[in-house]
């Protein structure tokens, strides 16, 4: 990637003006050695730059800008710009650009887009040129010519997108002269005060990203066609220089802590390596000296060993020969008859230990663990066992690749059912739901629960059953880890789906839930005996969440990343689609969260898993 790459993108509506500022912007910059790639959108684009090259050759262009884009332009025409210092000017069709940045899966975009959204992800910085022309349409008159999704929110997403990457973004609205007089007439001569009325989802993107931007005039042009049929585009009147002074110095700024990061980046590589010698020199040296040491202490310390045990066996024998003499029988069956007391106090101890454990850790049957004094409230907890499994998806959606293999170390066992509101007020004592609270709502999975309550939920559980004795003191409820989750879930199968592979068996969701929450355990069960894994209520994990952590995550039971702002909740539920009920979807939620459409299952482990 260059040192210094500088993208410029003309959105939905980019033409002639934009090519203009475009162009203007990059002459800016002639001091530091970058020079504009152009790739005009449509034909009129194409005659206008033509009409400007042969102007310039004739000398007509005005001589302050001849001088510095005469070279330039014609370089760029010819397409033989191979230095690696470059401006790109972008400008593509509005459905394309809206297409690029609102793909969720990059097989959705052609060979071509994909190219071009690969180019400006390698950008330091990107110039995001916006033609007001088609906003001002937009506003005047809706429902007509470009949508707002191509002017407006494509745009502002972008913009979080490319910053999400690091890069550095900066919006330029382009605006020719006819239509300044609606800005002054409407808006007392107040492009921000425009952009607020008629943008206003664009102008908000931008100030809380902190985006700058600046609003820039441009020539008007008339169509003119000769004898011979062939169409040229004619300036009315002299370009305006772009007022471009803010952007161009803020450019300048970034393109220099590019530069200073470059160099800071190198000199502690070079430090690293020097340091990352020294120290393997030295920890040759006393690898060396150790090893050294280790052969002679494991000699000598053999040689005692030997002596050691010569000496232990000849008092053994002298001693069991003058224990025999002098003791005789009672000496022997004293001895004998202590160590088969022993024996058999290890043998009772032992079996005690098994009983208690045996429900946790050899139960064929389900574990039910009485939640209130009248046993009317139960809850059941089934076996995992240790294995492993591929987790993730080729086919969905980015924060779901790469597939990769996790083995999970550990049995343990977990909710047979989501959480439901009788099990949630026999814990806490209250009902959180608030939500289709009927006959039927002591069998409905809990609602409206943040990660922090159903995190206090298995605390509070294990405390009960620690003090009532059901639960050894070395195992604990708490939420599964993101791994567990889809382990369990999967059931042994790689499908979207476990169990018969068919959601509707599996669980419910907006195709078959008649828009609302159901009793738990209503559809069939996966091969391990887990039901609702699929649909009717979002699980929380104990995760944090990051899109990117399938590609860093360790192969051995994960426990996901160190820092994030989120949890991760899985498995979908009555109200969104099939997609995203399936055994690999995953999203991320704030942990003091509560929606109708979020509960939780439990897992029993032992501490320190």
């Amino acid at each position: 990637m260059p040192s210094q790459r500088i993208s410029i993108i003309g959105t939905a509506g980019a033409g002639k003006t934009v090519f203009i500022a475009a162009l203007d912007f990059a002459c800016s910059f002639k001091a530091e050695n970058v020079y504009p790639r152009i790739i005009a959108q449509d034909m009129k684009t194409r005659l206008y730059t033509a009409k400007i090259m042969d102007d310039l050759e004739d000398g007509k262009w005005p001589s302050s800008t001849a001088q510095s884009v005469k070279h330039e332009l014609t370089w760029v025409w010819q397409d033989k710009n191979e230095d690696n210092h470059t401006i790109r000017l972008s400008d593509c069709a509005g459905q394309d650009f809206r297409d690029i940045f609102e793909a969720t899966d990059e097989s959705e975009l052609s060979e071509a887009q994909r190219a071009l959204k690969t180019e400006f992800f390698k950008s330091n910085i990107i110039l995001l040129l916006i033609n007001l022309q088609p906003a001002f349409d937009i506003y005047k008159k809706p429902g007509t010519g470009l949508a707002r999704m191509d002017i407006e929110v494509a745009p502002a997403r972008a913009i979080r997108d490319f910053q999400k990457k690091g890069i550095t973004v900066y919006a330029v609205f382009t605006q020719s002269d006819r239509y300044a007089g609606r800005v002054q007439r409407e808006w007392n001569d107040s492009y921000e005060n425009a952009l607020k009325a008629i943008l206003p989802q664009l102008y908000h993107t931008l100030v809380e990203t902190g985006t700058q931007f600046a609003v820039v005039h441009s020539v008007e042009t008339e169509e003119q066609i000769g004898k011979d049929g062939t169409t040229t585009f004619v300036p009315k009147k002299k370009i305006h220089k772009a007022n471009l002074s803010q952007i161009v110095a803020a450019v300048t700024a970034t393109l220099e802590q590019v530069k200073q990061k470059e160099r800071e980046k190198k000199e502690a590589e070079e430090r690293a390596r020097r340091e990352r010698e020294a120290a393997e020199r030295r920890r040759n040296e006393i690898a060396e000296a150790t090893r050294l040491a280790k052969i002679a202490e494991v000699k000598r310390r053999e040689r005692n060993r030997i002596i050691m045990r010569i000496v232990i066996f000849v008092l053994i024998l002298l001693c069991i020969f003058l224990a025999w003499k002098i003791v005789g029988e009672d000496i022997r069956n004293v001895i004998t008859e202590e160590s088969r007391r022993r024996e058999q106090q290890r043998l009772e101890i032992e079996a005690a230990r098994a009983e208690i454990l045996r429900d946790l850790t050899q139960a064929k049957e389900p574990k039910s663990f009485v939640l209130d004094a009248s046993g009317a409230v139960k809850m059941d907890v089934l076996p995992v066992p240790a294995g492993n499994f591929q987790m993730g998806s080729d086919t969905g959606a980015y924060d779901e690749k790469p597939v990769h293999r996790v083995e999970i170390t550990k049995a343990f066992y977990l909710g047979k059912t989501e959480v439901t509101q009788a099990q949630w007020k026999a814990v806490m004592g209250n009902n959180s739901s608030n939500f289709n609270v009927d006959i039927n709502g002591d069998n409905l999975p809990v609602r409206n629960v943040s990660w922090n309550d159903a995190v206090e939920f298995c605390k509070k559980l294990t405390d009960q059953k620690h003090t009532d004795g059901t639960l050894p003191l070395e195992w604990r409820f708490a939420l599964p880890t993101e791994a567990q989750w889809e382990y369990a879930c999967r059931a042994g199968t790689t499908g979207d789906y476990a169990g018969t592979g068919n959601l509707d068996d599996m669980g419910w969701y907006n195709g078959n839930s008649a828009n609302t929450t159901h009793p738990v355990a209503q559809r069939q069960p996966n091969s391990w005996g887990f039901y609702d894994m699929h649909g009717n209520g979002w699980e929380w994990c104990a995760d944090l969440y990051a899109d990117d952590y399938y590609a860093r995550s360790p192969a051995t039971d994960p426990s996901g990343p160190r820092s994030g702002g989120e949890r991760v909740a899985r498995g979908g539920s009555w109200t969104t689609s099939a997609a995203t009920c399936r055994s690999a979807y995953r999203v991320g939620c704030g942990a003091t969260i509560r929606f109708n459409v979020l509960g939780f299952r439990v897992v029993c482990v032992r501490n320190g898993t």
